[in-house]
Order: structure tokens, then C-alpha cells, then sequence
């Protein structure tokens, strides 16, 4: 869930505060150079930061790769398209001026997905954000009026909202993902030639392809195929029973 705006009285819900986290993380991706760069033809991506260690986050004017679903993302109030979350990420640097590159390929493992809760009725229908707010806050009143009655209870209790986390890819369907690796420059001379080593981590349902390319640069085709991934191990439950990772 994206949130550009938490100017909660222009929203309608003058009586709903944000904490400061939520605060500060708004403030710095609406800064001009805080990842909302507001230029025209600028296609930008978001994924929850964990599933990007640094060693595998492309830098400044280094090339990278990113495959994932093309969307409009309601949460903001201009409507801006990006890709949210990629699926794969492939990074590629130079290691020695030109004559080396080196490249990495990392895929999320895990989906937030929009589902926040599950409703009690027989087929457990999924709940959605509103649904789950005005369901805490309906407990909240009541927690409220029992605090008066009692005077026990927290009377500074705070609504959250835990979305189920789901596996990062699932379906029998095969995803072909293709991309070009090459050196940073050309042969410097008639006795270059094109090596390629590599190391993977193997995993069922993910295959990987290598073919030269008939071309007059030195570059070769990479493809990745994935189908039918086994889960991922299950993440630590969150403060609600309903976060932990589910198969659909």
C-alpha cells in the first residue's frame, strides 16, 4: 500500500492519526530527492527494502534489469504508474574498465499482498484494508467504552493493519524473463575473446539458459524460466495471526 498523503482533515478523517514512522517514511519519498523524482517519462519501482540486501541494489548510473507487473498505483493522488513489486532484478557493473562485468540476479521471495484478513463466514472471503480498519476501530469503541466503565484497559491503543504476506511467485504457468549481458567495451584486440562464468543457487521450478548472440558486440542472451516454485519458508508471525505467508 502506497500513501502519498497524510493530511488527514482534507482526507475526511480528522480524528485519525499516523505514527511518526509512517510520518517520516511519507515525507522522504514525497522530497524531491527522497525516490519520488516527479519527471515525466521516469518509471520509477518499489519493494519492501528486506528483500533487497544491499549487495544487490544497482547504483548510481549502473545498469540493471527489472521485470515485474506494469500498474497504476491508486495510492497516490496523481495516479503515477510503476512497477510494484518486481518480480526479478538483474544488476550489472563494470569490475575493470570495460574488460569485466559482473552481474547479480535476485528475485522476491515474498508478496505483500492486499488481503487483510479473512472474514468468518463458510469460504473465509478475503477482507480488504477498509474492511479491516472499520472492523479494529468498531473493537476500539468498544474497548473505549469499556475502559470508562472498568478503568482498566490501554486507553492509547493504536489500530493496525496486517496484510497477509503470500509466496513472491506461485502458478504453473512459465515466466520467461530474458536479458543481455555484455563487456563494457569492445575488443581491444583480434586475440580477445568472450568468457562467461557463472554461479547459481540451485532451486526447483527455476531453469537458466545461456546462448551467444549473433551479433558484431560481444554479448550473451541470459533467460531465466520459473514454474511451479515450491513455497518459501514461513515468515515469523506478525502481531496478527492472519500475516503469516500463505499458498492461494
Amino acid at each position: 500500500m502506497a500513501v502519498g498523503d497524510l493530511d488527514m482533515p482534507a482526507l475526511g478523517a480528522g480524528w485519525l492519526s499516523a505514527d511518526e514512522e509512517t510520518r517520516s517514511a511519507v515525507q522522504q519519498a514525497n522530497a524531491w530527492n527522497g525516490g519520488n523524482p516527479a519527471v515525466p517519462g521516469v518509471l520509477h519501482l518499489e519493494i519492501d527494502q528486506g528483500q533487497l540486501p544491499q549487495q544487490y541494489r544497482p547504483q548510481d548510473m549502473e545498469r540493471a534489469v527489472v521485470f515485474g507487473r506494469w500498474i497504476i498505483d491508486a495510492g497516490h493522488p496523481d495516479f503515477g504508474s510503476e512497477i510494484h513489486p518486481p518480480l526479478l532484478i538483474v544488476w550489472a557493473q563494470d569490475l575493470g574498465v570495460g574488460d569485466y562485468t559482473s552481474s547479480t540476479v535476485i528475485a522476491r521471495g515474498y508478496l505483500v499482498s492486499q488481503i487483510f484478513g479473512w472474514k468468518t463466514d463458510l469460504v473465509r472471503t478475503p477482507r480488504g484494508l477498509y474492511d479491516s480498519i472499520v472492523d479494529q476501530i468498531k473493537l476500539q469503541l468498544q474497548s473505549q467504552e469499556l475502559t470508562l466503565l472498568t478503568q482498566s484497559g490501554d486507553p492509547n491503543a493504536q489500530v493496525t493493519a496486517d496484510p497477509a504476506i503470500i509466496p513472491g511467485y506461485f502458478g504453473a504457468r512459465i515466466v520467461s524473463m530474458p536479458f543481455i549481458l555484455r563487456p563494457g567495451t569492445g575488443r581491444k584486440s583480434s586475440f580477445d575473446r568472450l568468457s562467461v562464468a557463472y554461479r547459481l543457487a540451485g532451486r526447483s521450478g527455476v531453469s537458466v539458459y545461456l546462448e551467444p548472440l549473433d551479433t558484431e558486440v560481444d554479448a550473451v542472451l541470459v533467460r531465466l524460466e520459473m514454474s511451479n516454485l515450491p513455497p518459501p519458508p514461513d515468515l515469523p508471525r506478525g502481531p496478527s495471526d492472519d500475516s503469516r505467508v500463505r499458498r492461494k
